[in-house]
């Protein structure tokens, strides 16, 4: 609390803590998208393509290459976005898993794995960010309405005031007393 500022006087909030951020999770992520890639292209060209010799589904990696850079910079908006595409992997995985023949669907299998170790380590790691961005919020909201209030309580107080002059009890007799009849009086006039 700022003891300087006047009473009802609106205040900063607490200085921001930054979120503690897990390098292991970031590292994480890092690695089994890199892996995802390696892994895509492989399959498909090499370890078990659809046709022999491979295929253009090996371009199904180019995808994972848009968030490669943000999550190796830690970017948190990368992170959130990526966590999202990673799902199509992760579904492509499921389907050919369990409807691929032989090797393809154990590569398959490993596709599902590092799909779910990314999507797990970014949000694992997006997680701090976002609880302290909350909380910031939530304290700026409540700092914000407490200074309406402040501010309501000490313009009440000079909005009576300001309003109509009121005049006192004492005078009120006089006043009237004073004060000309609003009828006027009946004429007298000869019939």
């Amino acid at each position: 609390m700022n003891h300087d500022l006047p009473p009802g006087a609106p205040q900063s909030p607490p200085p921001r803590l930054p979120a503690q951020l897990s390098p292991g999770l970031r590292l994480g992520a890092s690695v089994s998208l890199i892996a995802l890639i390696v892994l895509c292209v492989l399959w498909e060209t090499v370890l078990a393509p659809v046709r022999p010799g491979g295929t253009l589904l090996a371009l199904k990696a180019l995808p994972l290459l848009l968030p490669l850079r943000g999550v190796l910079r830690g970017n948190l908006y990368t992170f959130q976005w990526a966590s999202m595409l990673m799902l199509l992997y992760f579904m492509e995985g499921i389907v050919r898993a369990t409807s691929d023949p032989g090797f393809s669907a154990n590569v398959a299998w490993v596709e599902v794995l590092l799909s779910t170790v990314f999507f797990w380590c970014a949000v694992l790691y997006v997680r701090p960010a976002k609880r302290a961005h909350k909380q910031a919020k939530s304290a700026a909201e409540t700092a914000a309405k407490a200074a309406t209030a402040a501010a309501a309580a000490t313009a009440a107080p000079a909005a009576a005031t300001d309003s109509f002059p009121t005049a006192s009890p004492s005078a009120a007799p006089a006043a009237s007393a004073s004060q000309a009849p609003l009828v006027p009086a009946p004429r007298n006039t000869p019939d």
